[in-house]
């Protein structure tokens, strides 16, 4: 099998085991811990399957995580600075009550799960899939193909119960930054500051969520990071056409 056939392969097999793994926790009627404990397990499984695949099969190098070109963190400095106001505004919004006031598990879950799903949906999309479809397809083609199988997978939160446009909404927010990300996944050579910043933008989410504090600027400025994004996919379809 091809390149992209293998990184397809994984892509698909790492969206079934996250999606029907949801479906079944939020749809049995009773489960021996809490679902949150189980979804955890989940994300965890999944990335540990991905890790030994990775260390068999396809090597670092080949799942986006090659030397790193520090000049190319410029292009995420958006974002960047998107999340630190976020977090800033989480953290004199909420006290430590409010924090106290989680269960371990609630805390675990913002805590671990923000991490586990930034490794794995990185690896998967803007490593194996992404390097996988340009050996095979245009570098534009590449990066659709990534944004839009990341988006896809964000369907999965239909099956854990969240309403129709909800999750049409974040599927297509995900189309959004995966369309950006990927053209920076390319420029940066190693995957780890995306997963640091998704890990970050995940856990201030997720931690918003749970704690009722609205964040005013998240489309702002994903919309100001968009642009910047724009313009490198531009200037990596040039450089692979010259």
């Amino acid at each position: 099998m091809h390149r992209l056939g293998i990184s397809l392969t994984i892509t698909l097999a790492y969206g079934l085991l996250i999606g029907v793994g949801t479906w079944a926790i939020f749809t049995a009627p009773s489960l021996p811990i809490p679902r949150a404990a189980a979804v955890l397990m989940l994300q965890a499984a999944a990335v540990i399957a991905l890790l030994i695949w990775i260390r068999r099969r396809a090597g670092w190098a080949a799942a986006g995580f090659g030397k790193l070109d520090w000049a190319g963190l410029i292009w995420l400095t958006p974002a960047t600075l998107l999340l630190v106001l976020m977090a800033d505004i989480l953290w004199r919004t909420t006290t430590l009550e409010d924090w106290r006031n989680l269960a371990p598990v609630q805390l675990a879950f913002i805590i671990c799960l923000p991490w586990l799903i930034a490794f794995g949906e990185e690896t998967v999309f803007r490593g194996l899939l992404l390097r996988g479809a340009m050996a095979r397809l245009p570098v534009s083609a590449a990066m659709l193909l990534s944004a839009a199988t990341f988006a896809v997978l964000h369907a999965v939160n239909g099956l854990a119960g969240q309403p129709g446009p909800d999750t049409l909404q974040q599927v297509i927010f995900a189309f959004l930054v995966g369309f950006w990300l990927a053209p920076i996944a390319l420029r940066l050579g190693n995957l780890w500051p995306l997963i640091i910043w998704h890990g970050g933008w995940n856990m201030v989410v997720l931690a918003s969520q749970q704690l009722g504090v609205v964040q005013p600027l998240a489309t702002t400025g994903m919309a100001f990071q968009a642009v910047v994004s724009v313009v490198l996919w531009v200037r990596l379809v040039k450089q692979r056409e010259d």
